[in-house]
């Protein structure tokens, strides 16, 4: 029996059978707030609970334009880092949900929004006009740990420099290209495909499942790990 709730204005989820899809639309470009990625985290949580499987997508021509700047990037150092902490713990919810992760991107996937791919179990793409990537060196900004190791794990190594420090982005045939897509499809049929690819993998023996996919992404935390301690013995003593 097919049910929806909503965890915000912008998130949805639905369950229908096997599968929950999860929907961000804010009715603009998706940008992500505290809020918006608290409802994200709550949505997942529900939909983990609820279904074998998770979709995760977003609006028409868009998954996410990133994080809203004005609002996670706009205060003082220490908001920041707070800020910046919340958006790795979602990112980490995600490679740590208890059911397979698809994301079908509509659109655009900017910044943070490229991380929701490399972080994802699966992605499928539409074929549309979009911009997939790490923009954040062209705008001025460093790329976060989790951003470098994830795309080094995920991306094809001859596109891992252009996009990171490159801050090259793609269209969805680049993306399926570099890596950051596995497959790209007609925009009707995106959430067809990407819940057929869910129920699939939600089908498989979970525990076989889950052990596998935490040997996976166990080098990426690995050298978040790394980078994050060597950051911390750089930092300058105080006084």
């Amino acid at each position: 029996m097919e049910r929806t709730t909503m965890t915000s204005d912008a998130v949805t989820v639905q369950i229908d059978e096997a599968v929950a899809v999860v929907r961000i639309d804010d009715g603009k470009v998706n940008a992500l707030t505290l809020d918006m990625i608290g409802a994200i985290q709550g949505a997942l949580e529900s939909a983990s609970a609820g279904a074998d499987a998770v979709v995760l997508t977003g609006r028409p021509g868009c998954l996410t334009a990133g994080l809203d700047r004005s609002v996670m990037l706009g205060a003082d150092r220490s908001v920041v880092s707070g800020n910046l902490r919340r958006v790795t713990d979602l990112y980490r919810q995600m490679m740590d949900l208890p059911v397979p992760l698809v994301v079908a991107c509509p659109g655009h996937a900017v910044a943070a929004g490229a991380l929701f791919l490399l972080v994802a179990d699966a992605r499928v793409g539409a074929r549309v006009p979009s911009r997939i990537g790490f923009n954040e060196v062209q705008i001025g900004l460093p790329l976060f740990p989790l951003a470098v190791a994830a795309a080094r794990a995920r991306l094809a190594p001859r596109d891992f420099v252009p996009a990171t420090i490159g801050a090259t982005l793609y269209d969805s045939a680049g993306a399926l290209e570099a890596g950051y897509l596995d497959e790209v499809v007609e925009p009707d049929a995106l959430l067809d495909v990407a819940t057929e690819r869910a129920a699939a993998l939600g089908g498989l023996d979970r525990r076989s499942y889950l052990r596998t996919r935490r040997l996976v992404v166990a080098p990426i935390l690995d050298e978040v790990e790394r980078a994050t301690s060597r950051r911390r013995d750089q930092a300058p003593t105080p006084g």
